[in-house]
């Protein structure tokens, strides 16, 4: 009995012992699934997420890379044509960002400066800014310039307001001297913030997802970030690398509001599985560890499968641009080509590894030293390799190539360089193409230069003696309808001139030979000067000429007076041309710059008529070369069309802008405006006789010209004034004669026959004594900048243009007197 009640308790203590352990059994296995179940569940929902993060990134990704190779091939655009014009840049601007872009602008900075904006509404405000007075973008651009790589920077509050992104490329032009790659500037493609965002999805309510991005300016060490919430990075959130030209942005996500809880129903399950028959627990946790299990498996097929597309997408890249890739291990010193490599430097079908001997045996021998130069520096130095030179093919081909690279440090000691190598032989050779066209379209403008000088030389001759003989036969006593035959004659031959001169003029605009002067002018006198000038047609006429200028403008300014008087003239000529009854009005006003220091202003003038007007379809081409109003002005008034188009460009060199309101029978208005900034007073010099006193003294003059007409005119000027002239026909005689000393000054025509006027006025200045000291003015028909130069560097003091003008010329003869003493002017 003892022994059957021992069994019993014995069972009964195995029985309560086994259902502890199945208890502890279940539970245990319970505490397993849950771990599992929890995990899977954790893992599903990252999963999702991080699905949903990877097509956000796949989206920003696309932008990011449009975007910047948008930027890096206007900055390629821009290095071949690095004289680009505004036009030609928005052309280039509107082709690049198409209908929609996510860019805003993008605009070009030589120097860093910028000059080129497209487009160019709302943009004008970042027009001239120096980007070096951005303290806060000073890291990107100095990386730019050093690295030779696009640099994202941002997001940064731009000029113009707004938040943007700013993607820099910088254009190196070709080698100079030394091989050195001289550095231009930048072209900057600025991504609005909102755009970005909104294009990537980021802002979309439907997106389910909290996100951040962080790496401000592409430097993902910063983990400050600039979207989103930044509590998102402590609610341990799945991550991805957004790549960019230099550096990177790292997107960090959690589900919309945080990881929501995973469901634990431990009391329920514990029940169930007590409830429930133990051998059934095993089965029931070894198929759920199976199901988890698969789904990991699935999870991580799809990731395999992405990498796999990555993969292609980058091999098909390489192969669509041709570009080879290579690395080298700096510890062994071998290196790897691919194909493409291979094919580029003349290896294929041969394997690898290769080493820098295969690498050198193609260089060119003119670039040898320069690429292992650079080579070396990568080794030892920054890291960066990047070098344009050329390879020697076995069969002589001589290919032109661009090798980029980056030195990698990894874990254990390794330590490789990896590049990038793409044949450029195409963009040379355009790049030769274009220089070649470019000399020879400098070469097309020289000739042309040179073609309208020797026109001006040969057609101002003859003018001269037309003008001078007229006034000459209106000074002498004429019966009345001779008289005014010959009035009619001057007049029409002033007509010529004045065509001529627009014909000069606008090639010299167009050939940019015009310079900007600043001299210090009284600004009043200049207006008062003008209207006296067009005081006599206004007459004529029967027209009011009236002038306010605002007592606001000050009493001196650094302006162009001549080239500001040749515009006022030119508008108070139209005016007066065009006006039959009425008035003719100039206003003039003065608006400082208070933005700008130095005491800059815009001068603003206004010229208004009350003559027939201009059509309103008129308007946008009057300014236009060769346009006139229409067909029936020009049979009414005549004129090449030219006069506002020079206007125009004129006012634009200046630093202004011109413009007309006008209703066709009611008159016009043009306004324009110049930029300028005030002068200092300056005290009158008593050495300087007024050029009304025309108290001359006879003086002995030398007057070398080989043309009889201009012989027999200044000859008439100058008698008739009392001075005693002495006519010799070329150079070498006008040598001769200086030399006797007995000349007081010497009038000096330019192109004589035997010696011309520069080399005698050379000879004349190496005489001794004050014969080599005679004051000498030119006379010349050459009307470009350099010829008025050259006669100032060949010695000569003074300068006439022909056809010689009687005031002008007793101008002249006033500075260079002998009493007071002569200093150097030029008198145009």
């Amino acid at each position: 009995m003892r022994k059957i009640e021992a069994a019993s308790r014995s069972f009964r203590w195995f029985a309560y012992l086994s259902g502890l352990a199945a208890m502890v059994a279940v539970i245990a296995l319970g505490a397993a699934y849950e771990r599992r179940s929890r995990g899977a569940a954790r893992q599903e929902m990252r999963a999702e997420a991080q699905e949903r993060l990877s097509v956000v990134r796949s989206d920003l990704q696309a932008i990011v890379d449009k975007d910047s190779g948008v930027g890096r091939a206007l900055a390629g655009v821009t290095r071949y044509a690095p004289d680009m014009g505004q036009a030609a840049f928005s052309r280039l601007g509107a082709e690049l960002l198409g209908p929609k872009p996510t860019i805003m602008h993008i605009s070009a900075a030589p120097d860093l400066v910028v000059k080129l904006v497209y487009p160019l509404d709302p943009n004008r405000p970042v027009q001239g800014l120096d980007l070096r007075e951005l303290p806060e973008e000073a890291w990107s651009l100095e990386r730019a310039r050093e690295t030779g790589e696009t640099v994202v920077s941002g997001p940064v509050e731009l000029v113009q307001g707004g938040c943007g992104f700013v993607m820099r490329s910088p254009v190196f032009l070709d080698p100079g001297a030394g091989g050195v790659r001289p550095f231009w500037g930048l072209v900057s493609a600025i991504v609005s913030c909102d755009s970005l965002y909104a294009a990537a999805g980021l802002t979309d309510p439907d997106l389910g997802l909290d996100v951040t991005l962080s790496g401000r300016d592409g430097r993902v060490e910063d983990p400050l970030p600039f979207f989103g919430d930044p509590a998102v990075l402590d609610r341990d959130p799945v991550t991805t690398t957004v790549l960019l030209p230099s550096g990177a942005w790292r997107l960090s996500a959690t589900p919309a509001g945080g990881w929501p809880p995973v469901p634990t129903p431990w009391g329920s399950r514990a029940l169930f599985a007590l409830a429930s028959l133990l051998a059934l627990v095993p089965i029931i946790g070894a198929a759920h560890l199976v199901e988890a299990r698969q789904a990991e498996l699935a999870l991580n097929r799809d990731r395999e499968a992405e990498l796999s597309r990555l993969s292609w997408r980058l091999e098909f890249a390489l192969a669509a641009s041709k570009v080879g890739v290579w690395d080298v291990d700096l510890n062994t010193d071998a290196m790897f080509w691919d194909d493409r490599m291979k094919e580029l430097f003349g290896f294929t079908g041969r394997d690898g590894p290769f080493n820098e001997a295969d690498w050198v045996s193609v260089l060119h021998p003119d670039d040898r030293a320069r690429a292992t130069q650079a080579a070396d520096m990568a080794v030892h130095g920054d890291g960066r390799f990047f070098v344009d030179y050329r390879v020697v093919l076995p069969d002589g081909t001589v290919r032109h190539v661009r090798d980029m690279a980056a030195r990698y440090e990894g874990e254990g000691g390794v330590r490789r360089l990896v590049g990038l190598v793409w044949d450029m032989t195409v963009d040379v050779e355009r790049q030769d193409e274009l220089n070649m066209r470019r000399l020879e379209a400098e070469a097309a403008t020289m000739a042309k230069s040179r073609f309208l000088a020797a026109m001006s030389h040969e057609i101002r001759t003859p003018m001269s003696g037309v003008l001078g003989l007229l006034r000459l036969m209106l000074d002498d006593p004429l019966p009345e309808k001779q008289w005014e035959r010959a009035k009619i004659a001057l007049t029409s031959a002033q007509s010529l001139l004045q065509i001529l001169n627009d014909i000069l003029d606008f090639s010299k605009l167009e050939a940019q030979q015009i310079k900007v002067a600043e001299e210090n002018v009284d600004p009043r006198h200049l207006f008062q000067d003008v209207m006296e000038l067009m005081a006599a047609p206004a007459e004529q006429k029967g027209l009011a000429l009236e002038l306010d200028v605002d007592p606001a403008v000050p009493e001196r300014l650094f302006l162009d007076p001549m080239r500001l008087r040749q515009v006022l003239t030119n508008l108070l000529s139209n005016a007066t041309k065009f006006t039959d009854a009425g008035r003719v009005s100039m206003r003039v006003g003065y608006v400082p710059d208070g933005t700008a220091g130095g005491g800059a202003g815009m001068l603003a003038v206004e010229v208004e008529d009350t003559g027939i007007g201009i059509a309103t379809d008129h308007l946008g081409a009057i300014f236009r070369d060769f346009v006139q109003a229409d067909d029936s002005l020009t049979r009414r008034a005549g004129g090449t069309g030219l006069g506002l188009a020079i206007c125009r460009q004129l006012v634009e060199i200046m630093g202004g802008s011109i413009d007309v309101r006008s209703v066709s029978g009611m008159g016009s208005t043009f306004h324009f405006a110049v930029r300028t900034r005030l002068a200092p007073a300056v005290a009158p010099d008593p050495r300087v006789r007024r050029t009304e006193e025309r108290d001359l003294p006879p003086l002995r003059v030398l007057l070398a010209d080989d043309h009889a007409t201009n012989q027999y005119l200044i000859s008439a000027y100058l008698g008739a004034a009392g001075h005693n002239v002495a006519v010799v026909r070329n150079g070498a005689e006008a040598v001769e004669a200086a030399g006797t000393g007995r000349y007081d000054v010497v009038l000096m025509d330019v192109q004589m026959p035997e010696v011309d006027g520069l080399e005698a006025t050379r000879r004349i200045r190496a005489l001794p004594g004050s014969a080599g000291q005679v004051p000498i003015i030119a006379l010349t028909a050459n009307a470009m900048p350099e010829d008025r130069q050259a006669c100032l560097d060949a010695g000569m003091n003074g300068y006439l243009s022909k056809p010689v003008d009687v005031l002008a010329l007793h101008d002249a003869l006033q500075h260079w007197r002998p009493d007071p003493p002569a200093r150097p002017v030029a008198v145009a």
